[in-house]
């Protein structure tokens, strides 16, 4: 079996200056699309909101599917049920496959990683309940990186080597803490891993369109 990897299709150059928004856009991608032709800006958006996060029990698939994972359900399930009972309106967003594993309540959304991008359809809601977090495969980010780099001088390390590193997390309170993450060692394939896990999580934050509230 041979597999050929190329992007999609070529670059069209450009005949006049151009503007691009994207809100989770990843510079070290774009710098190798689009060369030295583009200058890169984040704009930092303070967001009306607060965010809980559970730190003590894993959310991934691979735990909702395992033997605790039917325990890990019911304790959202009820966090979502007295959120409703409290008159919150909101979204589940968690994997497509786990989208029937929930009861939603009157009046609340299920929606799921690789279709929020973009949509406003949850802009009037007040809470997000987010399951999970959407995680390449090894296999899916090697074919993603062969394909940029195809027609470049780029030699990125193909091994998927990993490592931990230390990842900050801001308090609500201003405080500052780290926790080891485990991130790959090449930072092509890196860029790739956090465009869809951490900005997918971002993504899903912002359908509450929480800049704007």
């Amino acid at each position: 079996k041979v597999l050929v990897l190329r992007p999609r299709r070529e670059l069209v150059p450009l005949a006049s200056p151009t503007l691009f928004l994207d809100a989770t856009a990843e510079s070290r991608i774009f710098e190798i699309v689009l060369g030295d032709a583009f200058e890169f800006y984040e704009i930092t958006a303070r967001r009306s909101g607060r965010v809980v996060q559970i730190g003590n029990a894993l959310m991934n698939i691979t735990a909702l599917r395992g033997a605790r994972g039917q325990e890990y359900i019911e304790k959202i399930q009820r966090l979502i049920d007295r959120s409703s009972e409290a008159g919150r309106t909101g979204v589940i967003l968690t994997y497509r496959d786990m989208k029937d594993r929930f009861q939603v309540p009157q009046g609340w959304k299920i929606d799921h990683f690789g279709a929020l991008r973009g949509t406003n359809k949850y802009a009037g809601m007040n809470t997000a309940v987010i399951v999970g977090r959407w995680q390449l495969p090894p296999t899916a980010i090697e074919d993603k990186v062969a394909a940029l780099v195809s027609s470049t001088e780029l030699e990125p390390d193909m091994s998927g080597a990993q490592t931990k590193e230390v990842r900050g997390y801001r308090m609500r309170d201003g405080s500052l803490l780290g926790k080891n993450v485990t991130v790959y060692t090449d930072r092509i394939w890196q860029a790739f891993n956090e465009q869809s896990r951490e900005a997918e999580l971002e993504q899903a934050v912002d359908r509450l369109r929480l800049v704007w509230s």
